[in-house]
């Protein structure tokens, strides 16, 4: 009910928030406002970060590729297993 507990034994109730705690929100929200305000700079921030991600995607990109690749790769390999499978049953049963 807003008293804290340590209050009742004889200790001063500590302070809701630690002191200088609110700076990094208070800066947090200065630049989130700067920010806003100059959408050239966000544009030409973007830009940089695309140019400094394009390797992480890239390397993305071709390690998908070369999933697929051996996916489909087994995929073959299964598929020409069964048929040499029913090749030698049916050669068998002759």
């Amino acid at each position: 009910m807003g008293v804290d507990p340590a209050a009742f034994a004889g200790q001063a109730q500590a302070p809701l928030t630690p002191p200088g705690s609110s700076l990094q929100l208070t800066l947090g929200a200065l630049i989130v406002v700067y920010l806003a305000n100059n959408w050239k700079i966000v544009l030409a921030l973007q830009d940089v970060l695309m140019v400094a991600l394009k390797p992480l995607f890239k390397t993305m990109e071709d390690r998908k590729v070369q999933k697929e690749a051996l996916s489909v790769a087994q995929s073959q390999a299964d598929a020409r297993k069964a048929r040499a499978a029913r090749l030698a049953k049916s050669a068998a049963a002759k």
